[in-house]
């Protein structure tokens, strides 16, 4: 589908799953490296995410806990996103 809409000429979200360094490099290879990529990194506070972790109910708070300070260990600069590819790097505080 991605591809499809890529094809159109459409814009495509690729949303959460792309975290990591790996996941973030196979979202910028093939059929996305001619596209403008525009990567958005939300940098919100634990609590934050907790409160609307709890508020959805989509997944356990532990679980939500445990991927939030994976993602604070290792979490990116926008100038190392920019070297990895992105054309355009916006940070949303909190």
């Amino acid at each position: 589908m991605k591809l499809k809409a890529l094809e159109k000429g459409r814009s495509v979200v690729l949303d959460a799953c792309h975290m990591s360094q790996r996941a973030r490099w196979h979202s910028l290879q093939g059929a996305n490296a001619g596209h403008w990529k525009v990567c958005v990194l939300f940098d919100v506070p634990l609590k934050t995410v907790l409160a609307r972790c709890r508020k959805t109910g989509r997944l356990p708070p532990e679980e939500v806990e445990r991927m939030w300070r994976a993602f604070q260990a290792d979490k990116p600069t926008p100038t190392d996103l920019k070297r990895e590819g992105y054309d355009e790097v916006l940070v949303v505080r909190g």
